[in-house]
């Protein structure tokens, strides 16, 4: 917590110095990231090799296991694709949006963006907090507390997502505000983009906690599965073939119907697992 409060908070401050005071613009931006995580990561380095550290960062203490390495790569490759995915999905939305909306459609997409992110980072936590857990308890094969685990994280994301569409269909204006107060084009656009692109949000929540359970558990391939289907498989679709018909709609809608039909999938994928894990709460391995 404190290295992410030392990396943020030294991002927070230098940001308005170095682009306001210093007049640098986005280069002062840039270099207020950099610097940042220069901070973080002697903070980092620091602690490890400090006393207060379980685990000494000294080159005797590095073992390489290749099953090891392997195993975390597998476990890691779910988020590491999603990260590349969002950037090649951004991409093509941004040239669909161009072509269908100009500019200002554009502009309106960062702000839906922005405001999805808040909203999914919200769950990501729950995610990091969970993972942990459901991992430990799995392996010790206390399969009673793994389901308890993704019970309370499905209903924590889903309050969550819940929460934020309400907020976001009830008062969108308001929220385009905190981006933009002067430009109506943008008004408009943002907040229809809110209201369209975010309308199958209370579906995201159990989403994204999917995908993080099965990855804790070390189902990599279904975890990156799960996690290619809203951002990749079901929508890069959607874009080439909606806004042909709709205009920018077709954009906008392209979002919320990807959020839905991969709904499905993932509810069949978790129930299948949820009477896995009964099959195993009733019948332990040992």
């Amino acid at each position: 917590m404190f290295s992410m409060i030392i990396s943020a908070g030294t991002n927070m401050i230098l940001n308005p110095i170095f682009i306001f005071g210093f007049g640098w613009g986005v280069k002062g931006s840039a270099f207020a990231t950099v610097i940042s995580m220069i901070v973080l990561t002697i903070w980092v380095l620091a602690h490890f090799r400090g006393r207060n550290s379980v685990v000494k960062l000294r080159l005797e203490n590095i073992r390489f296991d290749r099953k090891i390495l392997f195993e975390i790569l597998a476990i890691g490759m779910a988020p590491f694709v999603m990260q590349i995915a969002n950037s090649f999905v951004q991409g093509l939305i941004n040239t669909k949006l161009i072509a269908f909306g100009g500019d200002l459609a554009v502009g309106a997409m960062g702000i839906v963006n922005s405001v999805a992110t808040m909203i999914v980072m919200a769950i990501v936590a729950i995610n990091m907090a969970s993972q942990p857990i459901i991992s430990f308890n799995y392996g010790a094969n206390s399969f009673g507390r793994v389901k308890d685990t993704l019970r309370i994280s499905i209903i924590s994301a889903t309050v969550i997502a819940l929460l934020s569409f309400l907020l976001v269909e009830t008062l969108p204006e308001s929220i385009v505000r905190l981006f933009n107060s002067s430009d109506k084009g943008l008004m408009d656009f943002g907040r229809e983009g809110l209201q369209m692109a975010l309308m199958a949000l209370p579906l995201v929540g159990f989403q994204v906690v999917a995908g993080n359970f099965f990855q804790s558990m070390g189902k990599a391939r279904i975890a990156v599965l799960l996690t290619l289907l809203r951002q990749v498989i079901i929508l890069i679709p959607l874009l080439f073939i909606l806004p042909d018909y709709l205009g920018l709609h077709g954009i906008w809608l392209a979002m919320p119907i990807s959020d839905t039909c991969s709904a499905v999938i993932v509810v069949f994928f978790l129930v299948n697992q949820w009477k896995k894990l009964n099959l195993l709460v009733t019948s332990p391995l040992f």
